[in-house]
């Protein structure tokens, strides 16, 4: 498990090197950690199925943290609508807060926009 917070702070210290952070908040109080699972199963088999095959993908606790290379800021805004949309169509709504906080980076690496979706 100190493996895995340690992973999990790596990423989250390391943000820059993601456009597309998906926060999956499971809402039903009685869920045990195995209906979790199940839950953000689903959102990893949705995500990865939305994103190219040269996109990178990790998850870290009710985290998924997407690296979307040579997107334009249209490219990227598209992603996360198919995003948005194959989760809402998955039903993920009715078992989690869904959102989705996607990063539009300049041609100098500088932050240009941030955008926020709920699902």
């Amino acid at each position: 498990m100190d493996d895995y917070i340690i992973f999990d702070d790596y990423v989250v210290d390391d943000f820059s090197r993601f456009n597309v952070v998906i926060t999956v908040d499971p809402i039903v109080e009685e869920y045990n950690e195995d209906d979790c699972e199940a839950v953000f199963q689903k959102c990893a088999t949705t995500i990865s199925t939305s994103v190219r095959t040269k996109d990178s993908i990790i998850r870290a606790g009710n985290h998924f943290y997407l690296s979307l290379p040579e997107l334009t800021e249209l490219g990227e805004l598209d992603v996360v609508e198919r995003l948005r949309s194959r989760l809402v169509d998955e039903g993920v709504y009715f078992f989690a807060d869904t959102t989705i906080d996607a990063r539009i980076i300049d041609s100098d690496n500088k932050y240009k926009t941030w955008y926020k979706v709920a699902v």
